[in-house]
């Protein structure tokens, strides 16, 4: 999967480079500095309804996210490559579901304990948290882009085909790879 994050410009860089893992008081990037002028009155995963528009796997983009997605969609179609999210929750995500998803991959562990070679660790809700072996990495719950709509996430993108066609044509329709905004934290 690769994840697609609608880019606002212009972005300043230096929001956008992280040093360390997020904890719940420290974003990881400084969504204010990325996020649409539509959304800066907005909460992240408490979206209003008005504000988001259905996508073909059930989920909801931002409707300007989500207009961009409908064209990329169709030019890619036009080209014979078919661009597939297989979840509602690979779209927008409530802060329900994101602090959902973030406890599925992570476990509270004691802060003194050694951490293992290339543990992840974060502090969360006043806890240390260790990303567990088997999980791939998130942001805390509140810092996805996925809680205003922004992002996307793209299953199919195995195929070179695919990923030949987003690396070529993706920042026409404004989307952008997402570890090239901000690491690999969805």
């Amino acid at each position: 999967m690769i994840k697609y994050v609608l880019e606002p410009a212009p972005i300043d860089q230096d929001s956008l480079t992280p040093t360390k893992m997020p904890s719940s008081s420290e974003p990881f990037i400084d969504v204010e500095k990325i996020i649409p002028e539509g959304l800066t009155s907005a909460q992240n995963g408490i979206m209003p309804v008005e504000l988001l528009t259905k996508i073909h796997c059930g989920g909801s983009l931002y409707t300007d996210a989500a207009r961009c997605w409908f064209a990329m969609v169709r030019a890619a179609s036009l080209d014979g490559v078919f661009l597939n999210v297989n979840r509602p929750l690979n779209a927008y995500r409530s802060i329900v579901r994101q602090r959902a998803e973030f406890l599925d991959r992570f476990v509270e562990v004691d802060p003194q304990s050694a951490a293992p070679d290339g543990a992840v660790r974060v502090e969360f809700e006043g806890k240390t948290r260790q990303l567990k072996p088997d999980k791939t990495n998130i942001a805390a719950p509140g810092q996805s882009l996925h809680g205003f709509g922004l992002a996307v996430l793209i299953t199919n993108t195995n195929g070179i085909r695919v990923k030949n066609w987003l690396d070529d044509n993706a920042e026409q329709f404004g989307f952008v790879r997402g570890d090239q905004l901000h690491g690999a934290v969805a």
